[in-house]
């Protein structure tokens, strides 16, 4: 132990030097263009309201990047909304 500091069990002491900030990517941000490649759809009957839980999702994917996105449409009602 050196003289003149405290020792604090189990507690480490706050880092002297500041944190360096995050490097810049090199990398172009993509512009993204999306494609549409699969359409998962879902239909639960809830008996306690009568009414149906319509779910639908949309899975696209970038062209450029393969960056991949889903769309998801949710609706709780007795008719079948236009989306589904």
């Amino acid at each position: 132990m050196r003289p003149g500091k405290e020792e604090l069990h189990g507690i480490k002491p706050a880092p002297q030097t500041p944190r360096p900030s995050k490097p810049h990517s090199s990398k172009p941000i993509c512009e993204h263009k999306y494609v549409h490649y699969d359409c998962n759809k879902k239909q639960k009957y809830l008996v306690t309201t009568g009414m149906t839980e319509w779910t639908r999702i949309d899975y696209f994917f970038c062209e450029k990047c393969l960056d991949e996105k889903e769309k998801r449409k949710q609706e709780t009602s007795r008719d079948k909304p236009e989306w589904y």
